[in-house]
């Protein structure tokens, strides 16, 4: 049963004797998982957090975006940065 505020859902469901919970199919659906997803749990100020892998990534892709700037590739920076390291372990074998 879930009790509704403005900006939070709360849902309730027992521990079974083996340590599961069931994941209450209106739940499912608010956060995209279908039975055989993998989800990511982790404790928050102990508070387990439960999220789909997709809504993670997106998370997480959210608060670095802070850190790129306009116009820059990440993926070429890391390129670039990775063959600079390489060109100097490369010189470093030669001495």
């Amino acid at each position: 049963m879930a009790e509704t505020s403005q900006e939070q859902k709360v849902w309730s469901t027992k521990l079974n004797p083996n340590g599961r919970i069931v994941i209450p199919v209106a739940v499912r659906e608010e956060l995209g998982i279908r039975p055989g997803d993998t989800v990511s749990m982790e404790i928050v100020d102990r508070t387990l957090r439960v999220e789909s892998y997709s809504a993670k990534l997106r998370r997480i892709q959210q608060e670095f975006q802070q850190y790129i700037q306009p116009g820059e590739s990440v993926s070429d920076e890391l390129i670039h940065d990775r063959r600079q390291e390489a060109r100097r372990e490369l010189e470093q074998e030669r001495v």
